[in-house]
């Protein structure tokens, strides 16, 4: 009994699964849809605010010291950075300076993005070894990604969202073709004994035979119209 509900239950997903593939490989989106969502969704969809600064790092708080009152008495930071810096990435003196988010490189990008452009920080802690100065040069806004580096992302946003339409509508068809009831008062003597129901991929002997596709929604209207009333 056991083996034959475990076979009713693969081969029904393995079913499902390619139900689902077919489905997907029927639908297409094109170039006007595509630009519609991207141009209605791009608040959702941001590059976030950059900060190009140089960063002088050293091994001494004295030596930071040092450096910045010589910076601020007119050495420039690019040369400083050069003779001094333990870090010396993008210091040519067309284009100086990293590109920072606000999360990257710990203090230093927690310190940059309280900087004016232009504006020298005092001597702060880098590390447990080390302890940098940085100017900001510049800032980059927060700015919509190009179409072209998300076009595949937002492709397969909108086919999913075809897919669940194209889903429910099926679902909404077969149902109505089946006498759905549902023993509620049977359900109210279900009593829980502990444990946990929650299925997991671990659970599963083949790891892609797992659902990939929500297939089933209790606020779907299939379910609503088909099963939900009884």
């Amino acid at each position: 009994m056991y083996v034959r509900s475990q076979s009713q239950m693969w081969s029904g997903n393995l079913l499902a699964q390619a139900l689902v593939t077919d489905f997907r490989k029927s639908i297409s989106v094109d170039e006007s849809e595509l630009t519609r969502y991207y141009n209605s969704t791009k608040g959702n969809h941001l590059n976030p605010e950059q900060r190009r600064v140089i960063p002088v790092i050293v091994k001494t708080k004295a030596l930071a010291e040092e450096l910045r009152k010589q910076i601020n008495a007119g050495a420039d930071i690019v040369s400083v950075a050069k003779q001094h810096s333990l870090n010396k990435l993008n210091l040519d003196q067309v284009n100086p300076g990293v590109y920072l988010n606000r999360d990257s490189w710990g203090e230093i990008g927690t310190v940059a993005f309280r900087l004016k452009v232009g504006e020298l920080s005092e001597p702060i802690r880098n590390s447990d070894t080390t302890y940098a100065i940085v100017m900001l040069l510049n800032v980059k806004p927060a700015a919509p990604y190009p179409f072209d580096e998300i076009r595949s992302g937002l492709y397969v946003v909108l086919q999913d969202r075809n897919l669940q339409q194209k889903l429910e509508a099926l679902l909404l068809r077969v149902v109505k073709q089946y006498d759905i009831k549902i023993d509620r008062a049977a359900l109210s003597r279900v009593k829980y004994l502990g444990g946990n129901m929650a299925v997991k991929k671990s659970h599963f002997p083949l790891r892609n035979a797992v659902p990939g596709f929500r297939l089933f929604d209790p606020k779907a209207k299939w379910y609503q119209e088909g099963v939900g009333g009884n």
